[in-house]
């Protein structure tokens, strides 16, 4: 635990008060890091739609889970909230319907125009 007198900052990065965690190392053009312990664990890259493999930690992912991971991606149902809608009941016939999706989005485009008329004209 690091102490200092005064209103001087240590030289370190961190203050007293913060605890100094191990950081994993960045991956190098070998595929380890510079601490590795020589484990053969699968690297990972961060992507969009989560992490993806790359084998010996080289620079391009693996085709093959890529593969996989998009075929689990196509074969998983889309979601829709009327999905979670009870079965039976006029709220849920209402709720379902497509006319009633056409008037709510013409209630909020309307909406929109009268408060552009109303900024204009007040």
């Amino acid at each position: 635990k690091a102490s200092w007198t005064g209103s001087c900052a240590p030289r370190s990065s961190k203050w007293a008060w913060q605890e100094e965690t191990p950081r994993k190392p960045a991956l190098t053009l070998e595929g380890k890091g510079e601490h590795s312990d020589g484990d053969d664990e699968r690297r990972t890259v961060p992507t969009p739609r989560g992490k993806m493999p790359i084998p010996g930690g080289g620079i391009m992912p693996d085709g093959a889970a890529m593969k996989e991971q998009l075929r689990a991606q196509m074969v998983k149902p889309s979601y829709n909230v009327a999905d979670y809608y009870h079965k039976t009941g006029f709220s849920q016939w209402l709720a379902r319907h497509p006319r009633f999706e056409h008037v709510t989005l013409l209630v909020i485009l309307l909406n929109a125009v009268w408060i552009a008329v109303d900024t204009d004209y007040n």
